[in-house]
């Protein structure tokens, strides 16, 4: 605000500079008065209270009943969450930075009208606050809501076109700590190899399909040479100790923070780096630790925008589905989401992206502050469900044995990197995997 103001002094004052005061001079008449209750107004006063009511409820009936406004809304609430479900919120910005341009017009408008005398002063300001706010949403850096392109994503692929020519650094279905058959090797076993997880349990080509992933939040990458894969309804687990490097791997995923190295695939499908609107619309349905909802709106509404990509008729039968298929959110979908308990907010977060019917669902620590009954109902019951259903599952999760117990297979990080991949029943069956990677609270 400051720096709009500031760009609007400097426009009026090149302006009188060149035109002189004179040019925003004009004068109004008077008008005649209307006496009503009691109360004298002049027609233009009249007329002010009348545009201001309209606009008020105008205003109103955009941000609560349609959709346009309810995006607006919770792209205030939660840019990332929004982005997420496919919204595009550089141009849900743009228009709400129109409709504040207009309402700010609206305002000189009146101001004029309930004025006798228009001068540099006064509605000449407006219109250049407004011109002002133009030229500051459209300068680099300004208040336009957008990340810079490291953490944008946006749609350059940035490297993986040599990772996927070479396969990697080190060369196609090798990398760091692999061996000659593409295995991972166990360095608890003396160099031996835990079984690879991109033949087991797949008879088709993975909905999702990671080589060589190297990503982080500056030039040195947090994670690298991590290659996941996960079938249709196949459920894989990420696994590793506290600063393992499972979250940003997942963010570089989803398109919250770009991938330095290595490409992604949805459905066989390049996607290394595109933003995470294009991702939703692609198929992949995400789920982050925190902030997984929209708090501002309404549950009927967090699960609006979760099928925000739907038509109308095909978003009432989905509706319907979810809430079937989540028997707790149909008594709770007047509430206010901010206002639910933890466990209600797990529940309409796993509604809310389960409603554009996703390929595949990525969710961290979805069990992340639930009580141990409610956790193994999310794990066992609906994300079972979800596989078995067809959904590819792929899951980051701290309590890693309730994990590995419903996993096909999984991985394990640690430091940044894949330590052990294998199948999960064989992985659950190691009695050193709590003690030499996933600390005490694994087990």
């Amino acid at each position: 605000m400051i720096v709009t103001l500031a760009c609007a002094l400097i426009i009026q004052n090149l302006l009188l500079a060149i035109w002189g005061p004179n040019f925003f001079s004009y004068t109004m008449s008077s008008g005649r008065s209307v006496d009503v209750l009691s109360m004298t107004f002049t027609v233009a006063q009249l007329a002010i209270i009348g545009i201001s009511l309209a606009a008020m409820f105008a205003i109103h009936l955009l941000l609560s009943f349609s959709k346009l406004g309810k995006a607006m809304r919770a792209t205030a609430s939660n840019a990332a969450l929004a982005r997420s479900c496919g919204i595009r919120t550089d141009r849900i910005i743009d228009l709400t930075w129109l409709i504040s341009g207009a309402l700010c017009g609206l305002s000189g408008v009146v101001l004029v009208m309930n004025t006798t005398s228009l001068t540099a002063g006064t509605g000449a300001g407006f219109l250049l606050v407004i011109a002002a706010a133009a030229i500051h949403r459209r300068l680099p850096g300004g208040a336009t809501g957008r990340r810079p392109d490291h953490a944008a994503g946006g749609t350059r692929t940035g490297l993986c076109g040599s990772a996927m020519q070479s396969g990697g650094r080190d060369g196609p279905g090798k990398g760091a700590g692999r061996g000659d058959d593409g295995r991972v090797a166990d360095p608890a076993r003396g160099g031996g190899c835990v079984s690879g997880g991109l033949e087991v349990g797949m008879t088709e080509p993975p909905i999702l399909e990671v080589a060589g992933l190297a990503a982080g939040y500056g030039a040195a990458p947090i994670v690298s040479d991590v290659s996941p894969q996960v079938g249709r309804g196949e459920i894989v687990s990420i696994l590793g100790p506290n600063g393992a490097g499972k979250s940003t791997l997942l963010k570089a995923l989803v398109g919250v923070i770009r991938a330095l190295q290595g490409p992604v695939r949805l459905d066989g499908q390049t996607v290394t780096n595109l933003s995470a609107d294009t991702l939703a619309r692609l198929g992949l349905g995400y789920v982050p630790q925190v902030n997984d909802i929209f708090d501002a709106l309404s549950v009927a509404e967090n699960l609006e925008m979760g099928g925000y990509l739907l038509g109308k008729r095909e978003f009432a039968a989905r509706r319907a589905e979810v809430l079937a298929m989540l028997l707790g959110l149909q008594p709770i979908l007047g509430r206010n989401a901010g206002k639910l308990s933890g466990g209600e907010r797990k529940l309409l977060a796993v509604g809310r992206v389960l409603m554009p019917r996703p390929k595949i669902l990525i969710l961290d620590e979805p069990t992340a502050n639930l009580s141990p009954q409610l956790a193994a109902i999310l794990l066992r019951d609906q994300v079972r469900q979800l596989a078995a259903d067809g959904t590819a599952v792929l899951l980051v999760e701290q309590k890693a044995m309730a994990a590995l117990e419903i996993s096909d297979r999984a991985y394990i990080l640690v430091a940044g990197r894949t330590r052990i991949e294998g199948p999960a029943a064989e992985l659950l069956a190691r009695r050193d995997i709590g003690e030499l990677f996933l600390g005490r609270s694994a087990v």
